[in-house]
């Protein structure tokens, strides 16, 4: 019996020591520019003082958080699969997820009206994921 939960502590050690670690390999591997994120991150925030800008900003965003992925080496055709390929090094990647739907209504659908409440929660998710894996 001690020997069968010595080896399922040391299984979830293990386990847990690779679940930490590739988070920890992926931001150390890869040293983004902070300051050239931060620049641009700043630039596109100015975007939502007017509503009529709203929609670029989300798009900018995006754009953004792609950068990121594929500077981080997330492999994957489009944004998409990059960040279905970065959800383990996302922290809440159910938001971003939500944020990437957003702009994909936004450019691909017409009509899709925005409110500033839905405009804050989607740049809350690409600010997370852009800070997640270490461009902010």
């Amino acid at each position: 019996m001690n020997d069968q939960l010595i080896i399922i502590a040391v299984g979830a050690a293990a386990a847990l020591a690779l679940g930490v670690g590739a988070g920890w390999l992926i931001k150390q591997r890869h040293h983004l520019d902070r300051a050239y994120f931060t620049k641009r991150w700043q630039a596109l925030l100015k975007l939502c003082a007017d509503e009529s800008t709203w929609l670029k900003a989300i798009v900018e965003a995006d754009i953004l958080l792609d950068e990121a992925l594929k500077r981080c080496s997330f492999k994957g055709q489009n944004t998409g699969q990059r960040l279905a390929n970065a959800t383990r090094s996302i922290s809440n990647p159910d938001l971003i997820w939500q944020a990437h739907k957003l702009r994909n209504r936004l450019t691909h659908e017409s009509g899709v009206k925005l409110s500033k409440k839905i405009v804050i929660r989607a740049l809350e998710g690409y600010r997370g994921a852009l800070k997640d894996l270490g461009a902010l």
